[in-house]
């Protein structure tokens, strides 16, 4: 099914799209259908310095405008296309598996910018239905990032992240260089939503993640995404242009693990695994 682009003003708050997205559980999983496409165009969208001030400093970034800030955006335009009234999976059974921030030309803070957005989907007779997100934000007269997501919405089992479908990229081997230990209090949900607006309740409540199929609450995917970049922009004089992260395990709140981390073909690659060694989350910046 392919739609019109849909021409809207400035987007809303992440926070305000995640009741509408609980009530669409609802919704069922098809079985099978046709091609699902649809697209949706976002103006004049003007960056919250208090926010952005907010989160670099909560990470440790440097930069005026880290590249992994523009996902909070990315994410809020997938939500919406997402809550769309044809949209046919429900939002909470969707998990991320795997994403691509890649940063093509210089944007300016003070300048307002766009977002162009869709989604696809494969008709699927069996196993995980697989939705494609695309979000291209565009500046005065260019493209200036890109944002490509891939989620999956399983029919039956866990929630756990094992297995990618149609993987964007791969995480490059590398010989490890440095590590660093995380202490995940069972608030770093509440911590990161504060900075985010990801008040996602899976990463807040207890009952709501039992609901959604985890155990208990899992800390937000973008979480580990952007501290992981943050410490290893360091190793990157020229600032980091691309994020590619794959999101093998949710992370359980609270959580002790460990990142490891080592230079690889064009930038540095990472992984973060449990405490007894479970590949939770693996990916690479590069400049």
């Amino acid at each position: 099914m392919n739609r019109p682009v849909k021409h809207t003003g400035d987007m809303p708050r992440l926070r305000s799209l995640l009741m509408p997205a609980i009530a669409t559980i609802r919704r069922g999983i098809p079985l099978s259908g046709s091609r699902y496409h649809d697209e949706r165009r976002f103006d004049g969208i003007h960056l919250d310095r208090a926010q952005l001030n907010r989160y670099a400093a909560f990470f440790g970034f440097q930069d005026a405008l880290p590249l992994s800030y523009l996902y909070l955006f990315a994410q809020r335009a997938q939500l919406c296309l997402m809550l769309e009234r044809e949209f046919p999976l429900p939002v909470p059974g969707l998990v991320q598996v795997e994403n691509l921030l890649e940063q093509s030309g210089p944007m300016s803070i003070q300048e307002a910018f766009d977002i162009e957005a869709s989604v696809e989907m494969e008709p699927s007779t069996g196993g995980p239905v697989t939705a494609r997100f695309s979000v291209v934000f565009l500046q005065g007269v260019g493209r200036i990032a890109s944002c490509s997501s891939t989620y999956i919405a399983r029919r039956s089992g866990g929630a756990g992240r094992s297995g990618t479908q149609g993987a964007q990229a791969s995480a490059p081997p590398f010989m490890e260089e440095g590590s660093e230990r995380w202490v995940l209090p069972g608030n770093a949900g509440w911590r990161y939503a504060g900075v985010s607006g990801d008040y996602n309740p899976i990463h807040l409540s207890r009952i709501f993640a039992k609901m959604a199929g985890f155990r208990r609450p899992i800390v937000q995917g973008w979480y580990s995404a952007s501290r992981a970049a943050a410490l290893l922009a360091r190793d990157l004089p020229g600032g980091i242009r691309r994020i590619y992260t794959r999101f093998k395990k949710p992370v359980y709140l609270p959580a002790t693990v460990e990142l490891r981390y080592g230079h690889s073909a064009g930038g540095v690659a990472f992984i973060i695994s449990s405490g007894e060694g479970v590949l939770l989350v693996q990916g690479a910046v590069s400049s």
